[in-house]
């Protein structure tokens, strides 16, 4: 039995099905919305000062530091990139998002020592929070960071961990400003 006229039969149905599709045009590029937008916030390049206290991410002390963020693919990110020098002097690269369907913030992260920290947070009015968690030492360590936005140059940020019974201590607050 010759399969070609079958062939033929099964491509003309699929394309007919197509037909309307085409006659649509190209689909639409997604668009960032108004929650990407507020990302926007953070591109350019800031100085980092805070104090930290003993954690098991490191020595308590000073740290310094710059970040530096760019828009990310489409609009819908903007990445991080940090130099922080201090106690235990790091660098790191972020991915700040928006998930639409789930109506929350997303944070991916990774530094120079080997630590991975996901997050999902949440704005309201100029204070975005953020829940974390991450492994230190092959310990699951849970984290809450708050960030309070002062200005559009200026911005001020904690960053906590829960002990064995939920309860946040502080380890590092500080401040950022935007470079001129």
């Amino acid at each position: 039995m010759n399969r070609l006229p079958r062939l033929v039969f099964a491509l003309a149905l699929a394309l007919a099905g197509a037909g309307p599709a085409l006659a649509q045009g190209p689909a639409q590029a997604p668009k960032p919305t108004p929650d990407h937008k507020k990302l926007e916030y953070y591109i350019g390049k800031w100085t980092l000062e805070s104090d930290v206290k003993a954690s098991p991410f490191g020595p308590a002390g000073k740290n310094t530091g710059t970040e530096e963020v760019e828009l990310g693919p489409g609009g819908f990110f903007v990445i991080f990139h940090d130099d922080i020098k201090g106690p235990a002097p790091m660098k790191a690269t972020g991915i700040l998002g928006y998930d639409g369907g789930a109506k929350y913030y997303t944070y991916y992260g990774v530094d120079s020592s080997g630590n991975v920290n996901v997050g999902k947070g949440n704005v309201a009015g100029n204070a975005w929070t953020w829940n974390t968690e991450g492994k230190v030492g092959g310990k699951v360590v849970k984290g809450r960071a708050t960030i309070n936005i002062t200005s559009p140059s200026s911005y001020t940020f904690k960053f906590e961990i829960a002990d064995d019974k939920g309860a946040f201590t502080t380890i590092e607050e500080g401040k950022a400003m935007k470079a001129k």
